[in-house]
């Protein structure tokens, strides 16, 4: 009797094995099938919680899946709102050149450089305030902010070689007095 068994047993073995491995495959194919889904809910969490960088970085990973490109969209636009509160207009302005015709991403895009303009023209940066005047078009008075500063930036010039080729005719001055001195003393 045990002799026939053995065959049952080794048949059984076998089936279970099978079913044991075919399990894990289900298993594992189901976990790498869901793996958008749950990078999506782990991004919607982060989101909620208001950890918009984290969860842009996660939507990244899955840009096709449900309304991920949405939320890109979304997540990019708060992080610019915070960068603008926080006062590096640059960044929120890139930011909100990137999400373009998104909301009022270009209004606040424009005013954004518009406020990184007037930073740069108070810290002394007329030239790169000039610039960044000019890059916004006709958005307030940027075109004239532009105007005067470019202005104001040809007046420097044109002073500053004045000043220094008088510093120049001045030092030749002095070394010719220098010379005459020594001149001179040579001769007293």
């Amino acid at each position: 009797m045990s002799e026939g068994n053995a065959p049952r047993k080794l048949h059984k073995g076998i089936i279970a094995l099978i079913v044991i491995v075919a399990v894990a495959i289900i298993a594992v194919a189901v976990y790498l099938l869901t793996a958008d889904g749950r990078a999506y809910s782990r991004a919607v969490e982060l989101q909620a919680a208001g950890n918009y960088d984290e969860a842009l970085a996660v939507y990244q990973t899955i840009p096709e899946y449900e309304d991920a490109a949405e939320r890109i969209r979304e997540c990019s636009y708060q992080m610019a709102l915070a960068r603008e509160a926080a006062g590096n207009y640059a960044e929120a302005q890139a930011l909100y050149a990137w999400l373009g015709d998104y909301l009022d991403a270009a209004e606040r895009g424009a005013e954004c450089g518009y406020r990184a303009a007037v930073a740069l023209e108070t810290t002394g940066s007329a030239a790169d305030a000039a610039a960044g005047f000019a890059a916004l078009g006709n958005y307030k008075d940027s075109v004239a902010r532009a105007a005067n500063l470019q202005s104001a930036l040809e007046r420097y010039n044109t002073e500053r070689e004045r000043v220094e080729a008088q510093t120049e005719a001045l030092e030749t001055a002095l070394a010719t007095g220098e010379a005459l001195l020594e001149t001179c003393l040579l001769y007293t």
